[in-house]
């Protein structure tokens, strides 16, 4: 199944307001990515610190325009990685526009597109990019523009979703010979492949699976949509719809849902 820009951007905007409650995958990678972050060293830890790590950056410049020390969170959702960093300057950008309301409450907040990001050359020392840029339309293209803004040795950490997301669901989908309507992702590799063309040095990357219970591919589906993750023609309407989900419950083993989600921690480095 293709990706639809537009689509993509109405679910995420409609189920904003209902995201926190149910973004449990979501805060957990945004969580992890910081940890790998801190364990490649990318990061300073401060002498007095016992629990949480706090960047030691120089004062930051008042605008995304100008060189200095400042963070982008790329698909912020409503901003959570802003508590994660409290004390680090960040800018915040997505394609929703609920969700970027409920972000605006936290740092400023910007509604725009990864493919095409309003900011200057080299504008950050640091990207934050989870469980995003798998929704984009033209993956080199939200790299290269990931170089662009990153300023020389800056670092980019990435998490997207991999191939064996949803296997379950999908295997569900093929015992009941019925087309998927579930995205195809990228494989660890192809996204390596990706970051280096566009000039990015990998620094690490690594994949794990993440599972989750539910009690019914409805509950699944539903937990989906509840987070704007819900592709067309996953939504069941109709008689058509119902019959088609017995199908898939009936094919679907177990009550695990698995989530392959990828890391890549990435480099500027000069040409």
């Amino acid at each position: 199944m293709t990706i639809n820009q537009n689509h993509i951007s109405k679910n995420f905007s409609q189920a904003a307001h209902q995201y926190d409650a149910h973004a449990h995958l979501q805060k957990q990678v945004a969580e992890n990515s910081l940890s790998l972050w801190e364990r490649v060293g990318v990061r300073e830890v401060s002498a007095n610190s016992n629990s949480f790590f706090v960047l030691k950056l120089p004062s930051p410049q008042p605008s995304p325009r100008g060189r200095g020390s400042l963070a982008l969170d790329l698909g912020c959702g409503t901003g959570y990685l802003s508590q994660l960093l409290p004390k680090q300057k960040i800018y915040q950008l997505d394609i929703s526009e609920n969700m970027c309301r409920l972000a605006q409450r936290k740092n400023p907040s910007i509604c725009a597109d990864a493919h095409t990001l309003p900011f200057a050359n080299a504008s950050f020392s640091l990207i934050f990019s989870s469980l995003c840029l798998q929704w984009a339309i033209n993956k080199p293209k939200t790299l290269e523009e990931i170089y662009r803004v990153l300023q020389p040795n800056a670092h980019a950490i990435i998490s997207v979703l991999g191939t064996q997301t949803l296997q379950e669901l999908r295997q569900a989908y093929t015992c009941a010979h019925i087309p998927s309507p579930l995205l195809n992702f990228l494989t660890l590799e192809e996204w390596s492949n990706l970051a280096q063309t566009a000039g990015l040095k990998i620094l690490t990357q690594h994949s794990e699976i993440i599972t989750q219970t539910h009690e019914s591919p409805l509950a699944l589906m539903r937990s989906l949509k509840n987070i704007g993750a819900n592709t067309p023609s996953i939504t069941i309407k109709g008689l058509n719809g119902r019959q088609t989900l017995r199908k898939v419950e009936n094919a679907y083993i177990g009550k695990q849902a698995s989530f392959e989600v990828i890391y890549l921690v990435l480099q500027k480095c000069p040409l």
